[in-house]
């Protein structure tokens, strides 16, 4: 178990990833969503700044599980799949704007689009491979961690004439 003050910090170290994010974010303005050209580089920014959000969610993570948060574990692996899914999306419109703006290429520059289009499809498809694994991590129940029954269950557990919780048999 973390002392209670190192697990605030390690939540207020992870806070800095909104620091990148909101920086990179703010590079890319104005929006021109209808623009190929915007959508390819502005993906391929992003894709660079991938990193240290993965790193903030790994200490986030790891202080959680230290101190067994099994809600905050779920919440963060819901949002870890949501951007799992996410970046899964992005490589897709990432490819297809990248050959549609290939055409936009010089001939003596097409090698290097070709090495920085798929470096970067790579980072983010190791991104969601990371973000699927927290998402995993997050949403599975920890061994010996009791599932929250339904209303219905416990109605039918104390039909049977036990208490909510214990597993007995109609009968016995």
């Amino acid at each position: 178990m973390l002392n209670r003050y190192f697990e605030r910090a390690a939540y207020v170290v992870a806070a800095l990833i909104l620091i990148p994010m909101f920086d990179a974010g703010t590079s890319v303005l104005p929006l021109r969503f209808a623009e190929s050209r915007w959508r390819y580089g502005t993906i391929g920014l992003l894709s660079n700044s991938l990193l240290i959000p993965l790193a903030g969610v790994l200490v986030v993570y790891a202080a959680a599980l230290a101190q067994g948060r099994s809600r905050t574990l779920r919440a963060l692996g819901a949002i870890a799949a949501l951007s799992a899914v996410l970046c899964m999306a992005a490589i897709v419109t990432f490819l297809l704007d990248a050959v549609q703006s290939q055409r936009d290429i010089r001939p003596e520059l097409q090698l290097a689009y070709i090495v920085g289009s798929s470096t970067a499809a790579v980072k983010l498809f190791i991104g969601a491979m990371a973000f699927a694994y927290f998402a995993l991590a997050g949403l599975k129940r920890a061994p010996g961690e009791a599932r929250k029954s339904s209303k219905r269950e416990r109605a039918l557990i104390s039909d049977l004439g036990g208490t909510p919780g214990t597993h007995q048999k109609a009968g016995v």
